[in-house]
């Protein structure tokens, strides 16, 4: 992150606790008709950090004798007073005026030093994990690469963008990122269970029965001051327009949108209806129970909540200048093929949910660099053009760039996540010799899953197998599997000959393989070629045929 910070006191920091001492000594002039006293004064304060409490324990004016011709009159203050502190800084403030009691006499004295101490915090306990963290901070700019240029900025067009619209849109929930790491760890890809999710848009929910959900809309949030919203609070009435758009259940929709064919969740959740019962109140009704229910209405990529009123003027949300959210950023530039800007919203609801006391969003900017290419974008993260290059933007796409970023960039903090393979070969079962479950299992069992882990993937990956839907939540674990079942996923090349020549195919046979390049960042020519070598060993003569990007799609 590029920042600049201006420092006005230095912090020791000694465990999980600060102490800062401040010395202080100042002259003053205590007028009396006729003469000028002066009054020496000493001040000293002790300042304990202990977490985000600053205690100003105790505050002293020395005792002071004050020499008047035939007279000594003594002065003595003491102050003991506390300060919270809401966020990263405290002000301590102070004026007072004191009067000194002259016999006959009133000398009073006009002035006490002002004084303004600034304290940062510059460590903090993450909640989530239990450790010692370098405390949050504001302002600043983050980079990150994008490997493709953004489509549109309407998430119910397949092929669209949700990384365009997040910072920007919110759904009704989010991720809790003070969970439990023991429960749900952040390092796969998959969405955060419903048990791991905390209210976005929604206060809270609930269901009263296995056909109902009701959302409780949270208040206090309001649209950016842009045209046409212009700042007006988010009601119940916006979240029923965008789920009857999602779903065509009214609203002047009457067909579901193409986002629900390929949405995860949606296949098998048959709504009736979507009604806003009141200003924050929104129910929805299934037809017939659903186990992906909740997560469809929490979690789809769908569910970004739209503004209605730029619905209802352009007909949809594609156009990036019509786009107006709740969100903490607001997208200010889109450069084709170039770069997307988003900068911060004022005025956002929201607050850090491990620290509450601090308002989000902590960045001023984000731009996201378009750079296809992976050496693109490598080059520039190591000579620190970049803060940031992640999962589906443009991302380190094989275990080598990553040892070779380590070497040349130890600074670089890497981050391991699971995902699904994305070096699966899909064969056409409707077709011979395909369409034979001994031939697939043959394929399989001719691969070994073991060695490619320790050797490809050079220890990175898992072996084990996993269902084909989203393993650590709806399958059943590969420990708990048939005897039978698991055989086939064990290297076996001898029976894997002898299932070939039990489905006909004593010698073999040949094949074409047709390999996609439509996104050289997820999948790899290398991993087709080993597997190739591998079929080879069973008699399997596989030919590989690339195509490119724009032929993949056909």
């Amino acid at each position: 992150m590029s920042k600049t910070l201006g420092m006005r006191w230095l912090v020791v920091a000694a465990g999980a606790a600060m102490l800062l001492v401040l010395g202080a000594a100042c002259t003053k002039e205590v007028e009396v008709p006729g003469e000028t006293i002066i009054v020496e004064k000493e001040v000293v304060k002790t300042v304990e950090v202990p977490g985000e409490t600053i205690v100003v324990e105790k505050e002293v004016i020395k005792t002071v004798e004050v020499e008047v011709p035939g007279k000594t009159v003594t002065v003595t203050k003491e102050v003991i007073k506390e300060v919270e502190v809401p966020g990263e800084t405290v002000v301590v403030t102070k004026e007072v005026i004191k009067e000194v009691e002259v016999p006959g006499e009133t000398v009073v004295v006009t002035k006490e030093v002002l004084k303004v101490v600034e304290v940062r915090q510059r460590y903090v306990t993450d909640p989530s994990t239990g450790k010692v963290v370098s405390a949050p901070e504001y302002g600043g700019t983050i980079t990150f690469a994008r490997n493709a240029p953004a489509v549109d900025a309407d998430v119910l067009n397949v092929g669209s963008s949700a990384a365009l619209v997040d910072p920007v849109l919110e759904k009704l929930a989010i991720a809790d990122w003070t969970g439990s790491r023991d429960k749900f760890d952040f390092q796969a890809y998959v969405l955060s269970p419903p048990a791991n999710t905390k209210g976005s848009l929604a206060e809270s929910w609930s269901q009263p029965d296995p056909l109902t959900l009701i959302i409780k809309v949270r208040q206090g949030v309001h649209w950016h001051k842009k045209s046409p919203m212009n700042g007006r609070a988010l009601t119940a009435q916006d979240i029923e327009y965008n789920y009857h758009r999602i779903l065509g259940l009214g609203s002047g929709f009457t067909e579901p949108s193409e986002a629900t064919t390929v949405g995860f969740k949606w296949p098998g959740v048959k709504l009736e209806s979507v009604t806003a019962t009141d200003e924050s109140t929104v129910v929805f009704k299934l037809q017939e129970p659903s186990l992906t229910f909740l997560d469809a209405i929490l979690n789809e990529r769908s569910g970004f909540i739209y503004p209605p009123e730029v619905i209802k003027e352009h007909g949809d949300a594609r156009d990036w200048r019509n786009l107006v959210g709740t969100g903490p950023m607001m997208l200010t530039e889109w450069v084709e093929g170039s770069s997307i800007t988003w900068e911060k919203n004022p005025d956002y609801w929201g607050y850090d949910e491990k620290y509450p006391q601090n308002r989000l969003p902590y960045v001023d900017e984000i731009r996201g660099l378009i750079m296809p290419e992976v050496a693109t974008y490598l080059a520039a993260l190591r000579s620190g053009k970049l803060d940031y290059v992640g999962q589906g933007l443009g991302k380190i796409s094989t275990i080598d760039q990553a040892e070779s970023l380590q070497r040349t960039n130890p600074e670089i903090v890497l981050y391991n996540q699971s995902s699904r393979s994305s070096e699966a070969i899909a064969p056409n079962v409707r077709v011979p010799p395909f369409d034979d479950i001994r031939v697939r299992k043959a394929m399989q069992m001719a691969l070994d899953l073991e060695a490619i882990t320790a050797t490809y993937f050079k220890g990175q990956a898992s072996a084990t197998p996993q269902g084909m839907v989203e393993a650590k939540r709806y399958s059943i674990p590969f420990k708990e599997w048939p005897e039978e079942v698991k055989k086939g996923y064990m290297y076996d090349p001898e029976g894997a000959k002898k299932l070939l020549a039990e489905a006909g195919y004593p010698n073999g046979f040949k094949t074409k393989y047709e390999f996609s390049s439509e996104n050289p960042a997820w999948t790899n020519l290398d991993y087709s070629q080993l597997a190739v070598a591998y079929w080879a060993e069973i008699g399997v003569d596989v030919e590989i045929d690339i195509l490119e990007r724009t032929a993949s799609w056909f």
